[in-house]
């Protein structure tokens, strides 16, 4: 079923587009257009300055169309994106080297600068701006201690930034749309902005995430929005478009302004264009003669443009869109991209005759400056700005739903400090160490608890028509607690102390008494925290005992002196050192001392070998350790074990064994054979799959193995 005609409204600097959509479901039929001329400059820079001329231009666009089509009683219309205010500002908060905890913090950061940039927008203006509408803002970058950053999430530092670049709508301009349309016979049937229109004809909402930047390049502005991560993240406004181009050709040629943009328009058209100048004489040059005494006016316009685009965005976007009557100045499109260095196939001119969804009467072309107005009928319809009442803290706020309302808008439009709903910081700490001032400070205050009818939210939460919102001042922080050992004076020394990791804790003296290091520090407290410089400083507190005596006593077996004690000393590092040497941290320290020994120990030391021969073998693939004596020992007649302790001055005698090597029996002293119930099998014993006897020897890595079989012919005579 066909649905009711929009009647879209494009109230621009130079003229007055108005035009008839009829929708079809989700498709939209331009029916008719009529575009029709301020007779006299009654807008500037697309503000309106004299209501009455801008509404009688109205009024003659919506009677041309009601003669054709009937009533037309409400438009659709839109701010423009000029009579935006965009504010560069940000907020500094101190961390104290805390963290900003989490996503909620560095929010309220953000809305704390777009707080600001409202006091500082209502400090620069003549009248109150205190029912400007915040439409938008976008990070320009974060600070840590001053440094840019690229996230301030468990980010540590002395303190945090946020530089921003809001964008405000001025109820005044609301108004004065309003008061146009009422003196042409009209009612406001829906509201959008300007680059919002265009943006929902233009770039569909699966393709915002993309970086790009539309600019609809009117008669006296240059509108701008930017688009990232699916929304509009910036506005912005260059009051230079058309007009600037045709003021140049009229001084150029010595033109009247109409016949001047008579000649602009025709540039692209013709190949020669003809005119009377001021004066009374008839040219005829060629249109390129014009494109290039234009030159210089469109590089400075395609400058100025560049760079509103890289302040709103902080580089070069994706891509550029140009739309608008301006946008079809020759050169246009290739000065801009040569402005913001983008190849030229990256700024393009767009008009809506691409579109699948939108088809047009034969009356009507679809050129780029129907962009705006088709956008603006069908953006006001579908996504209109409402007023929506939010009550915060009991009190009613009126606000412009732009952009999906959420607690942190209404905190703003309240009027609310932000800061102030944050607690208060916990009591300070200031004390002396060794000589220097410190001052440790107490923890920050709480964020603001936020609900919505009664349901606990963040700051990002979306809030709709008739919602509560209770902001509840945070909670205030704890004063500062410091135990000394939290100092990062009252660091440890780690050193290796005899093979093992030990920690050096330093002496601590609070007003000149010695202290436990868990005490915690009070006002006007004063430390004098000092550690060891010596290794016998270091064993004091270790509990340990320098020993600097040394040894070279030896044992003697079959009167050969052995040397098994190690010697006495300090080393420190490997290098011999002293009780008085300095120690620093990571250093390594050995005091050795004689120490004991074992007559294991002195016969291998004696003889070259281990006193227990060992040999590795597999059995029945099982892993077996075969270990025999190498030597008996003996001091004076009484007989010593292995492990039997020695000492400096033994007289010790030694003899072999002569248990040097293993044969297979050996093997059955170590593991327990069961034997078969049947008692005819016979056992085959293999060394390497090879069958040998009990007696033959084995060495290290030998396989061996035992299997019970029945006695034959064969067998018999194997061994």
């Amino acid at each position: 079923m066909t649905s009711p005609l929009l009647f879209g409204l494009d109230i621009g600097t130079r003229s007055v587009v108005g035009l008839l959509l009829e929708q079809n479901g989700n498709s939209y039929h331009v029916t008719d257009m009529v575009r029709l001329e301020h007779t006299e400059r009654s807008m500037l820079d697309g503000q309106i300055h004299n209501v009455l001329e801008v509404a009688e231009t109205i009024k003659q666009v919506k009677q041309t169309l009601e003669e054709r089509h009937g009533p037309l009683p409400a438009a659709c219309v839109a701010a423009a994106g000029r009579s935006l205010r965009t504010v560069e500002t940000s907020y500094e908060t101190p961390l104290d080297g805390r963290p900003v905890i989490d996503r909620a913090g560095v929010l309220h950061m953000e809305l704390a600068a777009v707080q600001n940039a409202q006091r500082k927008l209502l400090k620069n203006e003549a009248v109150s701006t205190s029912n400007d509408a915040c439409v938008g803002y976008s990070v320009v970058r974060y600070r840590l201690d001053n440094e840019i950053i690229g996230s301030l999430i468990d980010q540590s530092g002395t303190t945090a930034g946020v530089d921003i670049i809001a964008t405000f709508l001025p109820k005044v301009v609301v108004d004065s749309l309003l008061a146009a349309l009422e003196r042409a016979g009209l009612q406001m049937e829906a509201l959008t902005l300007e680059p919002i229109a265009a943006m929902d004809v233009l770039i569909p909402s699966s393709m915002r995430r993309l970086n790009v930047a539309l600019v609809d390049i009117g008669a006296g502005t240059s509108d701008i929005a930017i688009t990232a991560e699916g929304t509009v993240k910036a506005y912005g406004m260059v009051p230079r478009a058309g007009d600037a181009v045709t003021e140049a050709l009229s001084d150029h040629y010595l033109l009247d302004f109409p016949e001047a943009e008579r000649i602009k328009r025709l540039l692209d058209q013709e190949k020669t264009v003809s005119f009377t100048d001021i004066l009374g004489m008839e040219q005829i040059i060629p249109s390129d003669e014009a494109v290039a005494a234009l030159n210089g006016i469109v590089q400075e316009t395609a400058r100025a443009i560049a760079n509103e685009i890289l302040r709103l965005n902080g580089e070069a976007p994706k891509a550029v869109m140009l739309v608008g009557g301006g946008s079809l100045t020759p050169g246009m499109q290739q000065a801009v991209a040569e402005m913001l260095e983008l190849p030229e196939n990256r700024v393009a001119l767009r008009d809506i005759r691409a579109l699948s969804n939108i088809t047009f009467q034969d009356s009507v072309e679809p050129t780029p400056e129907l962009v705006t107005p088709v956008g603006i009928a069908i953006a006001a319809k579908e996504n209109p700005i409402e007023y929506k009442t939010i009550y915060v803290n009991g009190r009613s706020v009126r606000m412009f739903d732009i952009h999906h309302l959420n607690a942190g808008d209404a905190l703003l439009a309240s009027g609310m400090n932000l800061q102030d709903l944050y607690g208060a910081y916990g009591e300070p700490v200031m004390v002396t160490i060794n000589g220097r001032k410190r001052t440790f400070h107490g923890t920050p205050g709480g964020p603001p608890s936020l609900s919505v009818n009664g349901r606990e939210v963040e700051v990002d939460e979306r809030v709709n028509d008739g919602d509560h919102l209770q902001a509840i001042k945070g909670k205030d922080g704890s004063d500062a607690v410091v135990r000394i050992a939290d100092l990062d004076e009252v660091f440890p020394l780690k050193i290796t102390w005899n093979g093992k990791q030990r920690t050096v804790h330093p002496d601590v003296v609070v007003n000149k008494h010695k202290t436990d290091p868990s005490r915690t520090l009070k006002n006007g407290d004063e430390l004098m925290i000092k550690l060891p410089s010596t290794i016998n400083g270091a064993a004091s507190l270790l509990g340990e005992r320098v020993t600097t005596t040394s040894s070279d006593t030896a044992v003697y077996i079959d009167n050969s002196p052995v040397d098994v004690f190690q010697k006495a000393g300090i080393y420190r590092n490997g290098s011999p050192a002293s009780a008085d040497t300095p120690i620093h941290a990571n250093d390594t320290v050995e005091v050795l001392s004689p120490g004991t020994a074992t007559v294991s120990e002195a016969l291998e030391v004696w003889s070259g070998k281990p006193a227990i021969h060992t040999i590795q073998i597999t059995f029945n693939e099982e892993p077996v350790t075969l270990e025999k004596q190498r030597f008996e020992c003996f001091r004076e007649k009484e007989k010593l074990s292995l492990d039997t302790e020695i000492y400096p001055e033994d007289e010790l005698k030694a003899e072999k064994t002569g248990n040097d090597s293993f044969i297979f029996q050996d093997v059955f002293a170590e593991i327990t054979i069961p034997r078969p119930e049947d008692r005819s099998l016979k056992p085959v014993i293999r060394r390497g799959g090879e069958s040998v006897s009990f007696s033959t020897p084995i060495i290290h890595g030998d396989t061996l193995t035992l299997d019970w079989e029945a006695q034959t012919a064969f067998h018999s005579g194997s061994n």
